[in-house]
């Protein structure tokens, strides 16, 4: 009981310099390495693939969790993102 303790207590230590630090949550932070480092090339790279697979292979459980984490980091949605990616002949740029 006291180990428990004092673990939730490092624990709630960490996470409070994390976010003094990062100047975000740990969560966020997360989120944001996940959108930027894998949704992000996954959505340049395979056009086709789609939002829930994205959201999936991104470690995202659901897409409503994906699509909310997606517009904090970029601040559009996955669509808008997507569709700034197409140029107005509707090809991909190179």
């Amino acid at each position: 009981m006291i180990i428990s303790a004092f673990l939730i207590g490092v624990a709630t230590t960490f996470f409070t310099i994390f976010a003094l630090r990062m100047k975000m949550t740990f969560y966020n932070y997360i989120n944001k390495l996940r959108i930027e480092r894998a949704a992000i090339p996954l959505m340049r790279e395979h056009p086709e693939y789609k939002y829930e697979y994205i959201a999936s292979e991104s470690g995202f459980s659901s897409i409503s969790t994906f699509r909310r984490a997606f517009v904090k980091v970029t601040g559009r949605t996955p669509s808008q993102y997507s569709l700034s990616l197409t140029s107005p002949s509707g090809e991909r740029p190179s």
